[in-house]
């Protein structure tokens, strides 16, 4: 858990999740029902003078926060919480009034907390506020009225009470009192607030999730940003690319890209390249596609596609992003966005606990400037030379600098089917399941590569078998062969995966009659290729036609 001030790590668990559950299936192979489509980083709710000190409420900031929860968006935000935790009372800052639940941070100082918005009141009277002043002058009290009705994360009595491994959620005396006399965790925050900040709502879909296919996230940036150097003014073009190379085994629809910006109302051009081989750049291919949107807020964006574009199984994808801002005087502003965190040192000297380590490679993100393309890795922004100046180090030794938040959202149509061979007993093993394959080869298995690559569904499952004595899987469309088997001791291991349909390419079944033991593996063998199969059927192994279809 972090802050903006410190980090702890929890006592209750270390949120590893085990590789393998309970039942010996994969732990991790799991889909979220909804992802994020936009996240929109809102203008701040109040202006600063030259000291950075507030000086009044920003109107296009309350318009903003009023518009998103019109729209049903609640909005986050952060604000520097009174002392006041659950079933205690507020100190004797006062920012909390705790008969009312009405709250103001009268004085100028950093967020610690994160709330959430999720209505207003414009008459909210300030006499609902502290009044008074403290022991500076400062008045406790706002200047006008009007308040926001926040929901707070601290638990309250119409919430259920639960104990989770010693920890209390819920059932908390927090917040605003309903009608019933419980406490609601709910409260009033004034519009004159002088902490709150970062106001931010998240925009979730359904649609990654209900996508025909197996959905999967290439991305190259893992690490939260916390500073940019990259935003600036140019004359000249400014886009950014991520190249992407599909090592899946299978052929992938784009189903979606996405970006972030850091500029309000921000026109992005989205272009999609199938590269060449030995390609010199993210545009030295065939342009498949394009896209254009505009973004009201600055934050992160996933635009959605039609799926026309695939990429084959070894091909490469570019996706070159060009961000343009007006900025009201006929010129343009452009964005160079990676996320950037203090380095190690940079932390420690400046007496902070969070920082940042970056694992860029070469050829994964690129920079169109002055007309060339160049390797982030290899990459100097023209600001460098002035920042370097104004910290009196190199950046690199004060930034960790992550790849560019450009992402491709991939739907499979098919899996790859990985074919394995045992040389102990001479059984050749056959699953679509990746961290299966993984934990067989552990086991002294020879991984043969892709045998072929079968539908995620259709209407003739092939059914895996498992016989216990030998060892052995047996795999068949057949359901009166899969019946036959299991009362001799065979188990269903259910289905294994699909067949395509008979204009696809067969895969061939074999037999060998010398396997005939209980104790015997290897009696069946699968094959795609035509000379295998011919091979086989000379040295002696039965032919028996077409176990099911690939792809």
């Amino acid at each position: 858990v972090n802050s903006r001030n410190y980090t702890w790590y929890s006592p209750v668990d270390d949120w590893t999740i085990p590789e393998l559950g309970e039942d010996g299936h994969p732990n991790r192979d799991v889909y979220s029902g909804y992802t994020l489509l936009h996240g929109n980083q809102l203008p701040a709710l109040f202006n600063k003078d030259d000291e950075g000190k507030w000086s009044g409420i920003n109107q296009a900031g309350m318009d903003a926060v009023k518009s998103e929860l019109m729209k049903g968006h609640a909005v986050e935000v952060q604000v520097c919480a009174d002392d006041a935790l659950p079933d205690q009372q507020a100190s004797e800052k006062g920012y909390m009034r705790v008969d009312t639940w009405a709250h103001y941070t009268y004085e100028d100082t950093a967020a610690s907390h994160g709330v959430c918005i999720v209505g207003w009141d414009d008459d909210y009277s300030i006499d609902n506020f502290n009044q008074g002043t403290d022991n500076e002058g400062n008045s406790k009290t706002p200047p006008a009225d009007g308040a926001w009705i926040v929901k707070n994360s601290w638990g309250s009595e119409t919430e259920p009470k639960v104990t989770e491994d010693g920890q209390i959620i819920g059932g908390k005396a927090w917040g605003v009192v309903d009608e019933n006399g419980k406490h609601t965790g709910y409260f009033y925050m004034s519009y004159y607030d002088k902490s709150v900040c970062d106001a931010e709502t998240m925009e979730f879909d359904v649609d990654l999730y209900n996508a025909n296919g197996n959905m999967s996230t290439w991305m190259y940036d893992y690490m939260p940003g916390r500073f940019t150097l990259m935003k600036y003014q140019d004359a000249n073009v400014i886009k950014t690319a991520n190249v992407f190379p599909n090592s899946s085994g299978v052929n992938q629809s784009l189903y979606a890209v996405a970006t972030r910006t850091s500029n309000p109302n921000a026109t992005v051009k989205y272009s999609i390249y199938l590269l060449n081989d030995n390609a010199k750049n993210p545009e030295d291919g065939i342009l498949l596609g394009e896209t254009t949107a505009t973004y009201t807020y600055s934050g992160f964006h996933r635009e959605k596609l039609d799926g026309s574009i695939v990429l084959k199984d070894g091909e490469t994808l570019a996706i070159v992003v060009q961000e343009t801002v007006s900025d009201g005087k006929g010129g343009v502003l452009y964005d160079l966005l990676p996320n950037q965190m203090r380095t190690e040192s940079w932390a420690k000297e400046v007496g902070e606990t969070m920082y940042g380590k970056s694992v860029v490679h070469e050829g994964e993100s690129f920079v169109y400037s002055n007309g060339t393309w160049t390797d982030l890795t290899k990459y100097k922004h023209p600001m460098t030379d002035e920042a370097e100046k104004a910290m009196g180090k190199p950046v690199s030794e004060l930034l960790a600098t992550d790849n560019f938040c450009i992402k491709a959202y991939m739907v499979a149509d098919s899996v790859a089917m990985h074919r394995l061979y045992n040389p102990n007993s001479g059984e050749h093993f056959y699953t679509a399941d990746a961290a299966e394959k993984d934990n067989v080869v552990n086991a002294g298995w020879t991984y043969e590569g892709v045998a072929w690559t079968a539908p995620l569904f259709s209407d003739t499952p092939v059914y895996r078998l498992y016989n216990p004595n030998s060892g052995e899987h047996f795999y068949t469309t057949k359901i009166d062969e899969r019946d036959s088997l299991t009362p001799l001791g065979w188990r269903d291991e259910g289905i294994g995966w699909y067949s395509a349909d008979e204009n696809d390419v067969p895969v061939y079944r074999l037999y060998n009659p010398n396997a005939v033991g209980v104790y015997e593996a290897g009696a069946h063998f699968y094959t795609m290729k035509e000379e295998e199969k011919d091979y086989l059927d000379e040295v002696g192994w039965n032919y028996e036609g077409i176990g099911w279809y690939g792809e």
